[in-house]
């Protein structure tokens, strides 16, 4: 990660980030606050003091020790406008304390120097017993000693308790950090505490420091090692050319333009992301740099270039900043990892990731797991293959005039052409880059998704009427093309209308890969239609299930064959009634492997099921072909591609009538 907290992703300097910002003329605007506070809710805590805490944060009461029945703290919110809300208890809680939070609260009146020297001893041991509130109290020595000159010209211990602290248990940093901010205040106070430093040499066991002196020979390092079970291994080596990292296996390097810093600078490396947490989880993909910069000179011609070495073998590497802190509007926000942009490959295991700015900013590289690989692959190859199959749908259509003029081969024309187009609109939108041609593509997606739904709707519809009632009239395929085509419109016009800015991709956002609506707009624009359509056709689908299978358990055994064209009626039926969805759904309650899986696989294989069932399982339609091809071919050769094997009976004339009424 590349940290400059001199200047922010706002522009805001570290000063500014705790006291406010100053514009033009000298005015300073400080952020909002919650004023201390000695009463709280006057008759539920009459002697707690709530400290001063800015707007969007939580506060704990100073001066003591105050616990839910679960240890965890009582908290009071400071809300987006300065105004204190009700802590999240009556009262405190009357629980026993242990040793380490008693001990944590004496440090924390303690002198620094002092508390810090028996605080590094007392998180290299017992670490399964801290609790999330510990860790608050860490916060805030750490915070209380980063002020302190005496600490900043001896560092080792304060980083030794940062070193200690990635060996503690993921859940309860997370919780710490969720409750409070604790991990961030951590990473803060660490940052904050090297700036006062000066030629900072320190090797810990999960922490590597190093401040790199600009000279006119050096254009950055490289940090090898051949044991990584800890830093305690790993050598700096100062770089004078770039080309040197071409030949030398290195853990991770970096490269910093001469006109980025006057004198010096600082590089920290984090063995884990134990003290990164956020609510979303990620795969960390390499180890964590932290560029500090004091007096950073902006330099938009310039990049900082950073070579990071892959632990494991991933498809896909993206690099990453750690965003923590005030918003634009001074709201305290927790940190989270923010997408940047794709590593570009450097050589065997190794990518680069650079950075054209020095604002607040880290590079992380997090590749997907390797079952992303798999389902990749997965949806590619049933992308292709429906690909294939809706182009011969197509010109079978163009080509024979009884065939497309029959009406569920109509249904199935206007189906197939949609799914074509919806599949490059989804191959176009995951390249495009921001801006209008976003969002034009992201519109023609959303009405493609819609239309999709509409039309299995219509299938749906069409199947009720074959099963369920009197279908001796024809409906004209004009209707379903209104319904289909229309309704779509309707929704991409209400939703562009008000905010034709969510169809494109948000610059800092990973998730948002592909230009589509976001939000509120995805929920009512997109996922609303969809879950009223899917709900009607499982309902219809499920229907139809029992009415065949009622039928085909009074069926003789001289009719065994039309049964089973009946279970390929329900195989189509499944695809063309948008019954693959089902799976998506789960995915998305249920985050199961499995269900990935299968959606992956029958989503993308639509077009390809619609081809066999209405082209290779046709015989009809296969003579036609075999006319057309002899008059292109040769006989001779015509004869040689032709299958000589008997057709089976075709599902066609079964599955025909299901969209007739």
């Amino acid at each position: 990660m590349v940290r400059n907290f001199l200047t922010n992703m706002d522009g805001k300097t570290v000063s500014d980030k705790l006291t406010g910002t100053t514009i033009s003329g000298g005015l300073e605007i400080p952020p909002q606050t919650c004023p201390s506070n000695k009463l709280g809710i006057y008759y539920l805590f009459p002697f707690y003091k709530w400290p001063e805490t800015q707007a969007g944060a939580w506060a704990t009461p100073q001066g003591t020790v105050c616990l839910h029945e679960n240890y965890t703290p009582v908290r009071r919110h400071c809300s987006e406008e300065a105004i204190w809300e009700d802590p999240d208890a009556e009262r405190c809680a009357e629980v026993n304390v242990n040793d380490i939070t008693n001990q944590l609260f004496e440090l924390l009146r303690e002198n620094s120097p002092e508390a810090i020297n028996i605080l590094v001893e007392l998180t290299a041991k017992n670490q399964e017993c801290f609790i999330p509130f510990d860790i608050y109290l860490i916060s805030k020595i750490l915070d209380k000693a980063s002020e302190d000159s005496e600490i900043a010209e001896n560092p080792d211990n304060f980083t030794g308790v940062i070193s200690n602290l990635m060996d503690f248990e993921r859940e309860i940093l997370n919780v710490a950090q969720q409750l409070l901010n604790c991990t961030d205040n951590i990473l803060y106070s660490f940052d904050k505490l090297l700036f006062k430093t000066q030629n900072t040499n320190i090797t810990q066991s999960k922490l590597f420091v190093r401040a790199v002196q600009v000279a006119n020979n050096v254009v950055g390092a490289m940090i090898k090692s051949k044991n990584t079970t800890s830093f305690d291994h790993f050598q700096f080596f100062p770089l004078d050319n770039v080309n040197q990292l071409q030949d030398e296996d290195f853990e991770i390097a970096f490269i910093v333009p001469q006109n980025f810093a006057k004198k010096h600078y600082y590089i920290s490396l984090f063995y884990n992301d134990n003290l990164f947490n956020q609510n979303e989880t990620v795969t960390l993909g390499s180890w964590i740099l932290s560029i500090l910069i004091p007096e950073t000179r902006n330099d938009a011609n310039s990049r900082i270039q950073i070579y990071f070495k892959e632990f494991n073998k991933y498809v896909n590497h993206s690099c990453n900043h750690w965003k923590y802190g005030n918003d634009e509007n001074f709201i305290a926000r927790p940190g989270k990892w923010k997408f940047d942009s794709v590593a570009t490959k450097f050589k065997k295991e190794h990518y680069i990731c650079e950075v054209d700015h020095t604002t607040h900013f880290g590079m992380l590289v997090s590749g997907t797991v390797p079952e992303n690989f798999i389902l990749d692959l997965i949806t590619i190859f049933g992308s292709i293959l429906s690909i294939i199959g809706i182009i011969v749908i197509v010109l079978t259509a163009i080509l024979f005039e009884k065939w497309r003029n029959e009406m569920s081969r109509k249904i199935v024309i206007n189906v197939s052409i949609c799914l074509l187009l919806l599949i490059i609109l989804f191959i176009i939108s995951d390249r495009v880059n921001n801006g209008k041609g976003c969002i034009t593509i992201g519109i023609l997606l959303h009405y493609m998704v819609i239309a999709q739904f509409c039309w299995s709707l219509a299938v749906s519809y069409s199947s009720y009427r074959r099963y369920y009632m009197v279908f001796n009239n024809v409906t004209h395929i004009v209707k379903f093309c209104v319904f289909s085509w229309g309704i779509p419109l309707i929704i991409i016009v209400i939703t562009a209308t008000i905010n034709i800015e969510t169809y494109d991709k948000s610059p800092d956002e990973e998730s948002s890969q592909i230009c589509y609506p976001k939000g509120i707009y995805l929920k009512l624009g997109v996922c609303l239609p969809m879950a009223i359509i899917l709900t009607i056709n499982l309902i219809i689908y499920l229907f139809i299930i029992k009415n065949l299978t009622v039928t085909t358990l009074n069926l003789r055994k001289h009719v065994a064959k039309k049964s089973y064209n009946k279970q390929k009626v329900l195989v189509l039926l499944f695809f063309m009634m948008g019954m693959s969805w089902i799976f998506g759904v789960l995915v998305a309650f249920t985050d199961n492997i499995i269900f990935l899986y299968i959606f992956c696989t029958t989503a993308t294989l639509h077009g390809f099921v619609i081809f066999i069932f209405y082209i290779v399982d046709s015989s009809e339609i296969k003579q036609q072909w075999k006319v057309a091809i002899n008059k292109i071919i040769p006989k001779k050769l015509s004869a040689t591609l032709s299958s000589k094997s008997q057709s089976t009976d075709i599902v066609s004339e079964s599955v025909a009538g299901s969209f007739k009424y």
